[in-house]
């Protein structure tokens, strides 16, 4: 646009104000989702640790003393194999981290 001075005209300040704003509020933006994204991320793996602490707990009991218990469901596949399910919820909104392994008696 033709200028009369050696400033800018009105429609060029509002223009460049609308982009300027644009940009600010999708930082704004990518900013809110990120923080967002590392809370929940924080959240799952505090579960997910629980979950492996409580798996690496049941490595170190003998077979034989292996049980259903809080988070743990165990399932006898056969006389000397078991199927041991670790439940470890993280949120009310996402299903619950699940680890699942089997045991031998040998």
């Amino acid at each position: 646009m033709k200028t009369q001075g050696n400033g800018f005209t009105l429609i060029e300040v509002l223009i460049s104000a609308a982009i300027l704003t644009t940009i600010l509020a999708s930082f704004a933006y990518l900013t809110k989702t990120g923080v967002a994204s590392i809370s929940t991320n924080k959240e799952y793996l505090k579960a997910l640790n629980m979950a492996q602490s409580k798996m690496e707990e049941i490595r170190a009991t003998q077979f034989d003393q292996i049980k259903n218990g809080s988070g743990v469901m165990v399932r006898n596949v056969s006389s000397d194999l078991l199927e041991i399910k670790i439940i470890s919820p993280w949120r009310e909104d996402k299903p619950p981290i699940e680890l699942i392994t089997l045991r031998s008696k040998y």
